[in-house]
């Protein structure tokens, strides 16, 4: 695969949803893997490692982090405006350091997070830098999401053993799937059909095989970030 290189004059952000455990963090890892000018940002695991004040990267935010801790081992989502400092804090930070394509994997979570995208898009706007966005939704039922989180939770090879994988917490998690997720579907839909051009929605069948999909996503980027 021969990746398209984003020119330094724009910024390119890919966004892939879909239903916990439906494999939004492995197909974010494997496009950072095959194109080097990407870069993985996985909001989760950010606000997990945020959680050790540590951490090389990401302990810096742990008094922002430390009120939500309860909150996302139960499987809720945190703070709107808590999560909103801290990842416009990383996104600034990657900016500045030169990247330009961000692959985030679970975001934007709710209808109500278009404004962190829309606060992302300024942050890149204010720096001379217009943003095209896809959209990649992974398609997959609750049957085949509750078996992927049922091998992570319980270590499987390469698995992530993760508080909000509790049989619980993965109850919440799907249920708030349908009632937060899906409109934020319909949002993303709409700005594809208003903003022609600039933001492309795609729907991928999530339950193949990952390097399939991951086939096909490429496709898709290549496709709309090379079109331009």
């Amino acid at each position: 695969m021969t990746p398209s290189a984003a020119p330094d004059s724009r910024v390119n952000f890919i966004f892939i949803s879909g239903r916990p455990g439906g494999g939004k963090d492995t197909q974010a890892e494997m496009l950072a893997a095959s194109y080097p000018n990407i870069v993985h940002i996985n909001p989760g695991a950010i606000f997990r490692k945020a959680q050790n004040p540590l951490d090389a990267k990401y302990g810096q935010y742990y008094d922002l982090i430390f009120p939500e801790i309860e909150r996302m081992n139960r499987g809720e989502i945190i703070d709107m405006a808590t999560a909103t400092v801290i990842l416009t804090s990383v996104i600034d930070q990657e900016i500045e350091a030169g990247s330009r394509t961000f692959a985030f994997a679970g975001m934007p979570r709710t209808a109500k997070h278009f404004e962190l995208v829309d606060g992302l898009t300024s942050l890149a706007n204010d720096r001379g830098l217009p943003v095209r966005s896809l959209y990649l939704y992974l398609a997959a039922l609750r049957e085949t999401s509750l078996q992927r989180i049922s091998i992570r939770r319980e270590g499987g090879a390469l698995a992530e053993v993760r508080a909000d994988d509790s049989i619980d917490a993965v109850a919440r998690r799907l249920d708030g799937f349908e009632e937060e997720t899906k409109p934020a579907i319909k949002e993303a839909l709409r700005r594809a059909k208003s903003n022609s051009g600039e933001f492309m929605f795609r729907i991928i069948r999530g339950d193949r095989d990952p390097e399939i999909i991951h086939q096909q996503i490429a496709v898709e980027i290549d496709r709309f970030f090379g079109s331009k």
